[in-house]
């Protein structure tokens, strides 16, 4: 489901089972575009969802047909919040009605959308460079991405810098710079980053 985040009026989080997902999900600014839109709302939490988990079908938002076609054509008419939410499509099997799981042009969407400064086309276009999906696996780049997704206050993008600098990945372990991260989003609203955060100072770190 989506609910508002009560912390950050413009943004969205984003529920799910917390055996299948383990942690909400907080998007990025919502674009006014996408606003007072439902379908356009439900996707943007599909695609960082999708993104993030790799869910498989039964476990994914369903779309229906009729919202792919809107979404489609919002997309190619150069909507980046579209853009970001179709390449969501793609980025999981099953999530909309017709659409294949393909990472490539899940990659087209976001670097779309991410050129013209989605947060979450940015954030997403991240885990893929993360995980090596439709793209070389490259912990550089998925860093600058989040980078620029968390310096527009994209709450997961501060929460997987964190997790790269408290663990090393593909940067030099920095337990400061990770709980400077963390502290970004729990202030964003992001639950997890606040656990990581409180765990980080009280073991002294």
């Amino acid at each position: 489901m989506l609910r508002r985040s009560s912390r950050r009026p413009g943004r969205l989080k984003c529920h799910g089972d917390g055996a299948k997902l383990g942690a909400d999900i907080t998007t990025g600014a919502v674009p006014e575009r996408a606003k007072g839109d439902p379908v356009l709302k439900k996707m943007l939490c599909a695609a960082a969802i999708a993104a993030a988990m790799a869910l498989p079908a039964a476990e994914a938002a369903q779309v229906d047909a009729a919202s792919v076609e809107k979404l489609k054509a919002g997309a190619e008419r150069g909507d980046a919040a579209a853009q970001t939410a179709l390449g969501g499509c793609y980025a999981a099997f099953g999530l909309c009605a017709g659409v294949p799981r393909d990472p490539a042009k899940a990659r087209l969407w976001f670097e779309k959308a991410a050129a013209q400064g989605d947060a979450e086309a940015l954030y997403n276009l991240g885990v893929l460079h993360a995980k090596g999906r439709g793209v070389p696996q490259d912990p550089a780049r998925a860093r600058a991405l989040w980078e620029e997704a968390a310096a527009k206050g994209h709450a997961q993008a501060q929460a997987n810098l964190g997790v790269m600098y408290k663990d090393g990945r593909g940067v030099k372990k920095d337990k400061a710079a990770a709980r400077q991260w963390f502290g970004k989003a729990c202030g964003n609203g992001f639950q997890p980053g606040c656990d990581q955060y409180r765990r980080l100072v009280e073991s002294g770190s």
